[in-house]
């Protein structure tokens, strides 16, 4: 799911590519795009969503990370990253990522109750 009610900030092509489902298009335009605005945190996330539909997980991280780094403003890329991570087993990393997003204001009780539920499973968590 790609957060985004409206498109007024994201090309045209690349708007009418996810308005109208045809992913492997936005795909390849979240391409053509990054080659000329590297700096665009909100094409980064969207290009993570559009790179989980096709199953290129370690190119979505990817694309989340450089999103957040990036200084996306919103909960996505944190939200997607985080849950790579724990399906991963990578629960640490996944607490940091929700506490980074939490720090930074973009958190929410679903988001808290996830990492919450991720804590559970870190094998070195007390009762």
């Amino acid at each position: 799911m790609i957060e985004c009610d409206n498109f007024q900030d994201v090309p045209a092509e690349l708007a009418e590519a996810l308005i109208e489902s045809r992913w492997a298009d936005a795909l390849a335009c979240s391409e053509r795009l990054l080659t000329v605005a590297r700096s665009n945190p909100r094409i980064w996330f969207i290009r993570g969503v559009l790179l989980r539909r096709a199953w290129r997980m370690d190119d979505a991280m990817d694309a989340y990370q450089r999103s957040i780094g990036l200084g996306f403003d919103g909960i996505g890329p944190y939200r997607e990253l985080f849950q790579h991570l724990v399906k991963r087993g990578r629960i640490d990393e996944a607490l940091s990522c929700w506490r980074l997003a939490f720090e930074r204001g973009h958190s929410s009780a679903r988001f808290f109750s996830m990492a919450l539920d991720a804590w559970l499973k870190d094998p070195e968590a007390t009762s």
